[in-house]
């Protein structure tokens, strides 16, 4: 699918090539505690990267579908579940710690 996307947007915009840039590097996620860091990093970046000023107003990210009680694709209780409940995970989310205490990691 990725393949198929990839060509037609390099076809119509122009480019060649991949659409990420490289280098990137993947990490297995193999612990509940790395996966909640992600999961709260993701959400904030959009704010921490001064893109928009408050990250609940950042209509592509995925913390909205989940907070909200519309139907959606996202598996939603699973990612409540990580934060016990959708008030922790709201609450956790409203902290917005900084990076370097969210996360034991730095993105590559």
């Amino acid at each position: 699918m990725f393949n198929a996307y990839s060509k037609v947007f390099n076809k119509k915009n122009g480019r060649v090539g991949s659409l990420f840039q490289r280098p990137f590097k993947r990490i297995k996620i193999s612990e509940e505690k790395y996966l909640k860091q992600l999961i709260i990093y993701i959400h904030l970046n959009p704010e921490n990267h001064r893109i928009i000023d408050n990250f609940e107003n950042y209509k592509f990210s995925s913390y909205n579908s989940i907070i909200s009680p519309k139907p959606t694709a996202i598996k939603r209780t699973e990612v409540i579940d990580f934060f016990n409940d959708i008030e922790n995970f709201i609450l956790i989310h409203r902290q917005r710690k900084p990076i370097n205490e969210n996360l034991d990691f730095i993105i590559e």
